[in-house]
């Protein structure tokens, strides 16, 4: 942008915008999890948003597995803007997605998340 100041000297101002993604999963909203193979069979879903709002301490809440194979986690409070990662436990050998240091996921009601 740039602008005339009082004295007629054009000045330049630099203006940076920042779009959030807003969204809310409601209570009671459901995600489900592909399990790999090679990973333990308790997994957990640990859900965070960037007010540093969190389910549960590292790894999270322990999902219920389904007939299916997959595994399941219902939100249990209303949530504005969540993250999630799934992980098989707190060991230092524990497998989790998406991998260490990385951003979560965001959070789709009923869907159906796989490792890729």
């Amino acid at each position: 942008m740039s602008a005339d100041n009082s004295d007629g000297i054009k000045t330049y101002e630099r203006v940076e915008f920042t779009f959030v993604d807003n969204y809310r999963i409601p209570k009671g909203e459901v995600v489900y999890f592909e399990k790999p193979k090679d990973w333990a069979d308790d997994i957990y879903a640990y859900v965070y948003n960037t007010d540093d709002d969190y389910n549960r301490d590292w790894p999270g809440d322990q999902m219920k597995k389904e007939s299916d194979g997959k595994y399941s986690y219902t939100f249990k409070t209303d949530w504005d803007n969540p993250l999630i990662i799934f992980n098989d436990g707190d060991a230092q050998d524990s497998e989790q997605y998406p991998g260490r240091n990385q951003k979560g996921l965001k959070v789709e009601a009923k869907k159906v998340y796989k490792v890729e």
